[in-house]
């Protein structure tokens, strides 16, 4: 079931623009939730309950209450509204991370359906999912939000600007919440083992990049014979893992549909393992 959203994000908005969306399985759809579409289904959910991976959609202007199956659509938001604050007030909504002006146009993150359990200017794969731009600096960490519409969602699940870099100290199982993103393995005290999913025709042209800063082995693995590198059409993985030949080296794994296509980012004195 999803959280009521304690704040209202469509209060002080100038217009709304209904649309109705498919469901996908039974809940609680609550007035002011943030809501999701699956990119397998396209199908919504309240934000991060649904079928990775999944863009922001909108906000619910009306509480509902689904059942497993129904033909009744969920009312929501697509316009982007700019959400400035509860009531009649226009102080702002809190975000982590806002130190000034300078974050204005940075993208937010929300980490559930409901607004007010948390907003943050930092990215994380499958927990945190983007819903807009910091739209206009308040005051502290208070700022206005401009909300992504489903088309800005999507062009910024593709295309982000800037990337998401984030970091991994233990194996790393690439989900689709992981696509469009860079890793490294900063602070990494062993060897470590980035697997890919099994490739999936919906997933063509999904990408990630693994760079490794800590001298470390570091391991790129996926299902047997679905790896495309250096002098092999079938592998199952690619690895650095000579010594003194690690910081510095890099993958970059784009699904093309049939197989991930490994580009090897190394410096010509660097060795890669392939099996």
């Amino acid at each position: 079931m999803a959280r009521g959203a304690a704040l209202n994000v469509t209060a002080n908005v100038v217009e709304k623009t209904d649309n109705a969306q498919a469901y996908a399985t039974a809940d609680v759809f609550y007035e002011g939730a943030l809501l999701e579409r699956s990119l397998v289904t396209g199908l919504c959910s309240p934000l991060g309950t649904g079928t990775a991976p999944r863009i922001f959609l909108g906000v619910c202007n009306k509480t509902k209450t689904t059942a497993a199956s129904s033909e009744t659509k969920i009312s929501f938001d697509r316009r982007g509204a700019i959400p400035k604050g509860t009531g009649s007030g226009v102080a702002g909504i809190a975000v982590t991370g806002v130190t000034g002006d300078l974050d204005v146009g940075k993208v937010v993150y929300a980490v559930d359906d409901d607004i007010s359990a948390g907003l943050t200017l930092t990215s994380a794969a499958g927990t945190n999912w983007a819903i807009g731009r910091v739209h206009r600096y308040i005051s502290g960490t208070s700022v206005w939000i401009k909300l992504f519409t489903p088309e800005e969602a999507l062009d910024n699940y593709w295309n982000p600007s800037p990337v998401p870099v984030e970091t991994f100290t233990a194996a790393l199982p690439i989900t689709r919440d992981h696509f469009q993103r860079i890793f490294t393995n900063r602070g990494a005290v062993g060897a470590l083992t980035v697997t890919l999913p099994a490739v999936l025709a919906a997933m063509r042209g999904a990408w990630v990049e693994i760079h490794v800063v800590a001298g470390q082995n570091v391991t790129l693995a996926g299902t047997a014979g679905q790896i495309v590198t250096f002098n092999n059409a079938a592998a199952a993985s690619v690895a650095y893992q000579t010594a003194t030949e690690l910081i510095g080296g890099a993958f970059r794994a784009t699904c093309d549909g049939t197989s991930w296509i490994i580009t090897i980012m190394a410096e010509e004195t660097q060795t890669t393992t392939v099996a």
